[in-house]
């Protein structure tokens, strides 16, 4: 009886229609033990990664990346600490040496090496012109050590032209360190945003290397508020005070420190180096421009990071839900749309790698698009979309464009999805969020957390494939609608829309 239900076919429209039982044995082999979990740089990653580009050559779309349909990106894995990590700081004479993993830890995608020299605050360590906030506008980092806020500006404001309570790929301390290493900084250290967390200093990142970003090449080292908070108030500065400026005005905060503090830091990691691949297909349109549908299709393995369940770390943790569910959707979206005659605009599939090691596919795509960032008319992200309970689909995005509300709900009346526009419970941090650096206005499917999200338990059998696919439904017609308009979506920045 179950296998019957499954195969019944969901009406999207005349001649349009998608089959649950198709789209649950993507998730069924997707999360399969075979897998082994995804993790990023894993071969049951790479065995995900053949069976994608299959169903996209199947599908008829072309390669997406040249002649390829993989874009590669380097990560690391079993990165361990070595014996050369040290962080001293003297103030004129005076010279302290900092205990490793109490005051001061790498993060595991640091560099090796060794930098001395003066010091440069930089607010955040965000370079979003698009967004009018650059903390490296004029400023010369060749040779320097920099220190930057972890997060984010105005972390609690949902109205802030960062998104709020969730974190935009500029949060991650990976692209930071990546903005320094571009300018010719030697060195970066991360403090915590104090300000944003009621005083405490907070704890340092805790080193894991089950896997990690590749190594960024300049030593990144984590310190504790504490110790920076005492450089500050040598140079007449408030730590406190300097991220509530910056909350509240939303400008960059960035000086030099005075010369007679030098701060000496040495970083040793040892990595093995992998490979990690974005899966893309291409449906060319009858123009340039194109609508990108996106889903990230890696986990966490056995559960060595970010585990709900870490007393069961060793366990294949299979992400039914997260993200087999919705990289199935990608899959289903890209055979009913590989069959059909060319839209207006091209569709751009996408099944990014390295999101659960902090959107390492979605950033590497936007910092190396494979076509013209401009022709991006919008990016769809299905995350999580495989247990949809009382027919609720939470929608985030919609602040990107005023454009998206009125035609999500003129497409879903022919729907018994609810769709929750909640903005601050379905805007989460996934891979859509990275399109902001490319203006490309984002909308963002999403069924909900539960029990078993990022452990063992995340299995297939507890994914619902029929709302599924009336979700699917739903998303066709509006990447249909998308590809079709004779017009544009209009992107926010904070609270003005601008035309395309």
């Amino acid at each position: 009886l179950l296998a019957c239900s499954l195969v019944v076919a969901v009406a999207i429209g005349a001649g349009q229609s998608f089959d649950p039982g198709a789209y649950l044995e993507h998730v069924k082999y997707l999360a399969s033990e075979k897998l082994e979990g995804r993790a990023t740089g894993s071969r049951g990653l790479d065995l995900a990664a053949e069976y994608i580009a299959r169903v996209f050559q199947q599908a008829g779309l072309g390669p997406g990346a040249g002649r390829s349909y993989y874009q590669e990106f380097p990560v690391s894995v079993d990165v361990a600490l070595g014996e050369g990590n040290r962080l001293q700081y003297c103030i004129g004479q005076d010279c302290t040496t900092l205990e490793l993993g109490k005051q001061f830890v790498p993060l595991n995608f640091s560099g090796s090496g060794r930098c001395r020299g003066p010091v440069v605050f930089a607010g955040y360590g965000i370079s979003a012109p698009e967004l009018g906030y650059d903390d490296f506008a004029g400023v010369d980092l060749k040779g320097k050590i920099v220190i930057v806020f972890r997060h984010e500006p105005q972390e609690f404001d949902d109205s802030s032209i960062f998104a709020g309570r969730i974190q935009t790929e500029y949060s991650q301390p990976y692209s930071k360190a990546l903005e320094m290493l571009q300018r010719g900084a030697c060195a970066g250290l991360m403090v915590n945003d104090v300000s944003n967390h009621g005083g405490h200093d907070g704890s340092l990142e805790e080193f894991n290397g089950a896997a990690a970003p590749a190594d960024v090449g300049i030593p990144f080292i984590h310190v504790d508020a504490a110790v920076v908070r005492r450089w500050f108030a040598h140079a007449g500065r408030d730590l406190e005070k300097i991220g509530q400026t910056i909350d509240r005005e939303l400008k960059p905060v960035v000086f030099e420190l005075p010369n007679e503090l030098q701060v000496d830091v040495q970083a040793e990691l040892m990595r093995t180096e992998r490979v990690a691949r974005n899966v893309i297909g291409f449906k060319p349109g009858r123009s340039t421009e194109y609508v990108i549908i996106g889903a990230h299709y890696d986990h966490l393995g056995r559960g060595e990071q970010f585990s709900m369940a870490p007393e069961r770390a060793g366990e294949i943790h299979p992400g039914a839900d997260d993200n087999a569910s919705g990289t199935a959707a990608l899959l289903e979206l890209a055979r009913y749309f590989g069959r059909r005659p060319p839209l207006r605009r091209g569709l751009l599939f996408i099944a990014f790698a390295g999101e659960e090691l902090g959107l390492l596919g979605s950033g590497y795509w936007v910092r190396h698009p494979l076509l013209r960032p401009e022709d991006a008319v919008a990016m769809i992200n299905l995350d999580m979309v495989g247990r949809i309970r009382d027919g609720r689909v939470y929608v985030g995005g919609l602040s990107t464009s005023p454009d998206w509300k009125p035609l999500v709900e003129e497409l879903a009346q022919v729907t018994s999805l609810k769709l929750d526009f909640t903005e601050d419970s379905a805007y989460g941090s996934s891979d859509h969020t990275a399109f902001s650096r490319l203006r490309v206005p984002v909308l963002y499917f999403f069924s909900g957390l539960h029990a078993d999200y990022h452990k063992p338990s995340d299995t297939w059998d507890k994914i619902e494939a029929e709302p599924a696919a009336q979700l699917l439904s739903l998303v066709a017609r509006l990447v249909e609608r998308l590809a079709e308009s004779p017009t544009r979506l209009s992107f926010v920045v904070g609270q003005t829309a601008q035309t395309r």
